[in-house]
C-alpha cells in the first residue's frame, strides 16, 4: 500500500476550508456533519480505511477538523479506543508510511528520455520506503508550480538533485524552474551552511562531473553509469534512510582507566601497610621502654 498524498493544490484548498468546516463541526448535529468528516478522511488518508476511520473518530472527539500531522500525534491518546482489528493497519501506516523520509526530487526536463529515467528513480525510491515529492505525480493542470517547488523543498526531509549538464546550465537562468529551485535552495543553504539536506546525484559524462556552484564541494552519488544503477540506488537509499555503509562502532571504555584504578588501589594498600608498620614499631618501642 502506498499513501497517495494530496497534491499541493488539494492540500491548499483543504487548508482554506478548515476554518469554515470547524464552525460547522462545532455548531451542527454530529449525525449531520459525519458524512463531511468522512469525506475529509478519504481525502487526507486515501487507500487507508483504518486511518480514515480513526480520522473521523478523532475529529468528532476533538470537535474540529484535523490535519494529517495532528491525527498522527493523537494516535497514542486514543489508542485504547481503537478496535483490535484496526490496530495492525494503523501500526503498518505508522511504521511504513507516516515515518518514511520525505524526499523532493529536483531535476531539469532535458528530454523525454531523461524524464523517464527520473521517473524510474522516483519509483525505485518509493518502493524502498521513501515518501517521494515528484512533479510527475504531484502536480496537474492548474497547479501552482512555484508553490509546489517552494513547499516541496521546504517541507521535505531531504532533496535529491539530479545533476546533468543541462541542469547546471539551467540553474544559471532565473526564468527556468530549475533556476527558481536554485534560489530556494541557496536561501536554505545560507541559513544552514552545514546542512546535509541536499544530496546531489550526477548523470553526466563519465570523468567530467561538474556540480552547480551553489552546491559547493558536496559529495555526490554518481549515477552516470546505467549498468551500476542498482548499486548507486542502494548507496542513495542508505543515505536517505540513515543507514551508513560502514556503521560507527559504539564507544568502548578507556583501557587505561582500569590500570589507573589498579595502581590507585595498590598505592592505597601500600600506604595502609606503611601506617600499620609504623604503629607496630611505636608499640615495640613502648614495650622496650617499659
Amino acid at each position: 500500500m502506498q499513501d497517495k498524498r494530496l497534491t499541493y493544490t488539494k492540500s491548499d484548498a483543504a487548508d482554506r476550508l478548515y476554518e469554515g468546516y470547524n464552525r460547522l463541526l462545532a455548531d451542527s448535529d454530529p449525525e449531520v456533519i459525519l458524512p463531511l468528516v468522512q469525506h475529509m478522511a478519504s481525502e487526507v488518508f486515501p487507500d487507508f480505511t483504518a486511518m480514515q476511520a480513526f480520522y473521523s473518530f478523532a475529529c468528532m472527539e476533538e470537535k474540529r477538523f484535523l490535519k494529517k500531522a495532528e491525527v498522527i500525534e493523537l494516535i497514542p491518546k486514543y489508542w485504547s479506543k481503537v478496535p483490535e482489528d484496526m490496530r495492525p493497519d494503523i501500526k503498518y501506516f505508522l511504521e511504513n508510511i507516516a515515518l518514511a523520509p520525505r524526499v523532493f526530487i529536483s531535476y531539469s526536463h532535458d528530454s523525454q528520455q531523461h524524464k523517464a529515467w527520473v521517473l524510474k528513480l522516483a519509483t525505485h525510491l518509493s518502493q524502498a520506503g521513501i515518501d517521494i515529492v515528484f512533479d510527475q505525480w504531484d502536480i496537474e493542470p492548474g497547479s501552482d508550480v512555484a508553490l509546489f517547488m517552494e513547499q516541496g523543498i521546504e517541507k521535505s526531509d531531504r532533496v535529491v538533485l539530479v545533476i546533468t549538464e543541462k541542469y547546471v546550465e539551467k540553474t544559471k537562468r532565473n526564468d527556468s524552474g530549475t533556476g527558481y529551485e536554485r534560489m530556494i535552495i541557496t536561501g536554505q543553504l545560507a541559513q544552514e551552511l552545514d546542512t546535509h539536506k541536499f544530496i546531489p546525484i550526477t548523470r553526466q559524462t563519465l570523468g567530467k562531473i561538474k556540480l552547480p556552484v551553489f552546491l559547493g564541494n558536496r559529495l555526490y552519488v554518481d549515477f552516470s553509469d546505467d549498468e551500476l544503477f542498482e548499486d548507486s540506488c542502494h548507496r542513495l537509499l542508505r543515505t536517505l534512510h540513515g543507514e551508513p555503509e560502514v556503521a560507527r562502532p559504539s564507544v568502548g571504555p578507556n583501557p587505561f582507566l582500569k590500570q589507573r584504578h589498579e595502581a590507585a588501589q595498590q598505592s592505597t594498600h601500600s600506604s595502609s601497610d606503611s601506617q600499620n608498620n609504623s604503629t607496630i614499631s611505636a608499640s615495640d618501642d613502648e614495650i622496650l621502654t617499659e
